[in-house]
């Protein structure tokens, strides 16, 4: 069985309120997902997917904000590419 971590952490940004989950690092996953599909008018599209920072905030909902103390979460069933290699700072542009 492979299995992939996502550590995250709650975060705010200054244009809106309430908090929400942010993948910090991650291990097994790929930083982004890129499948081939098409549009609904069947043209070729390739979205760029952040997996990790879905399911980070869905975690997050999960876990709570406050004394919930659920510090794990296990997410079964989502299909992803596997990365031995991965790195979240491929996700922010600043840091590359």
């Amino acid at each position: 069985m492979n299995v992939a971590v996502i550590i995250c952490d709650s975060f705010g940004r200054h244009d809106r309120e309430g908090s929400y989950g942010v993948t910090i690092t991650i291990a097994g996953i790929r930083h982004l997902e890129q499948p081939d599909q098409r549009d609904l008018l069947g043209n070729p599209a390739r979205p760029e997917i952040a997996l990790v920072d879905e399911l980070a905030s869905a975690a997050s909902s999960m876990m709570g904000q406050a004394d919930e103390r659920r510090p794990v979460v296990v997410i079964r069933g989502v299909p992803y590419t596997g990365d031995e290699s991965a790195s979240i700072g491929r996700l922010i542009p600043s840091a590359r």
